[in-house]
């Protein structure tokens, strides 16, 4: 009896050491995976760096860690300081998605199908010596400061089999607004046989070819219409109450020159209105029966005063106010 139950025990003990030896293995073999994909992810890296420097860009980064489980890559602290004219952004973290370790391993050659960028404690820094006497910029500052605080989280995913693409965008800028998207493009499978770096000359007829077949935007005002029109108040001698009602003003003139078109029109600018004597939150989308194509939009440029309204009829814009 005894003798029956040392041999159960030493057959526990020969499964238990055989699961941690897999377990090692497994982690070993993980962390080579893991160490070569940071190694090859650094080379990558420090290319761009140098391809930076020789245009004048200096490109930085504290940390890059790569995960072959999540493909993902991780920089923290990166920081791009641009030329004389061009702003430094400062990159808290960055987190971009959908990237095979092998990919870093071989040089990818076609875009990936699906991909996703997050970034959090993002700056925008612009010095007095960028501004300089460009009056558009001084007027840029005074509304939104020379420190701009993000964040961004942006992504997209073509499905072969459909040809469809979704993408999707959710932007944060502290104290000024925030902005969420999402799009649905149609005829988009040839994504899948693009090279990267190939000329866009190549993808024209690819390009022509691509639909738009839905679209939503939600804005959201944080902070930034009051700020532009304190800056305009100061520029105007006029209050905010009276910019108001003169901004309602003009949207009721361009109502009274539409009077004749399709009413929905006069229904989405009371939106307006709506939004512009209480700025809290703009909704935007298009929802067509049939997915707009190249030659939809270019009748807007080559069509007659009535194109405009026949493209947003034909989109089924809807715009609603808070």
């Amino acid at each position: 009896m005894n003798t029956h139950k040392f041999k159960m025990q030493g057959s526990l003990s020969i499964s238990t050491i055989i699961f941690i030896l897999v377990v090692v293995v497994a982690g070993g073999a993980y962390a080579y995976i893991d160490n070569q994909a940071d190694l090859r992810a650094e080379e990558v890296i420090i290319s761009i760096v140098e391809d930076a420097k020789a245009q004048g860009v200096d490109i930085s980064y504290d940390t890059i860690d790569t995960s072959p489980i999540a493909r993902s890559i991780t920089l923290q602290n990166f920081k791009i300081s641009g030329a004389q004219q061009a702003p430094d952004v400062i990159l808290g973290n960055v987190v971009i998605s959908g990237l095979n370790w092998r990919s870093l391993q071989d040089a990818q050659d076609h875009i990936p199908l699906s991909m996703s960028i997050e970034i959090t404690d993002g700056k925008i820094l612009l010095d007095e010596e960028m501004i300089g006497d460009d009056q558009d910029l001084k007027s840029f500052v005074e509304v939104m400061g020379d420190e701009l605080n993000f964040t961004l989280h942006a992504n997209y995913n073509v499905d072969e089999s459909t040809g469809i693409l979704t993408a999707s965008l959710v932007q944060q800028l502290d104290d000024n607004f925030s902005l969420k998207a999402n799009l649905e493009f149609g005829n988009t499978g040839w994504l899948a046989y693009v090279k990267t770096g190939e000329p866009l000359d190549n993808l024209i007829l690819d390009l022509l070819a691509t639909t738009l077949n839905d679209l939503s935007i939600a804005f959201r005002n944080e902070g930034i219409i009051e700020k532009i029109r304190t800056v305009s108040a100061k520029q105007t001698g006029l209050s905010s109450q009276q910019l108001t009602e003169q901004a309602v003003q003009n949207i009721r003139q361009i109502q009274a020159s539409l009077q004749n078109y399709n009413p929905v029109y006069s229904l989405m600018l009371e939106e307006l209105i709506k939004f512009t004597e209480q700025p809290n939150q703009l909704l935007i989308s298009i929802d067509p029966e049939q997915p707009l194509t190249s030659d939809d939009f270019l009748k807007v440029f080559m069509g007659g005063q009535s194109a405009p309204f026949d493209l947003m009829k034909k989109a089924q814009l809807f715009i609603r106010a808070n």
